[in-house]
């Protein structure tokens, strides 16, 4: 494998558990400023994850650092949908 390969193999793998780590923090109460803290996440990047969240439909915002879960997390699900919004 190619440097570049193993570095977006890298980069998937660990977008794809951030993912999963921080829909179960939402889970567990935690609002976004706790999330950021615990893991040294950036709260822009945290954004960002959440959107992504937020479009797949697992997680809804409730009101201000308020995140609710409405449906469980499907690693198989989330990719299909993270492929369709790519088009």
């Amino acid at each position: 494998m190619k440097v570049e390969e193993v570095k977006e193999v890298q980069k998937t793998t660990r977008s794809s558990n951030l993912n999963f780590t921080i829909y179960q923090q939402i889970k567990q109460g935690l609002n976004p400023a706790k999330i950021s803290k615990k893991f040294n996440i950036k709260k822009t990047t945290l954004k960002y994850y959440l959107s992504s969240l937020k479009r797949v439909g697992f997680i809804k915002k409730v009101g201000y650092g308020v995140w609710e879960i409405i449906s469980e997390f499907d690693k198989n699900k989330f990719k299909q949908v993270q492929k369709c919004l790519k088009k």
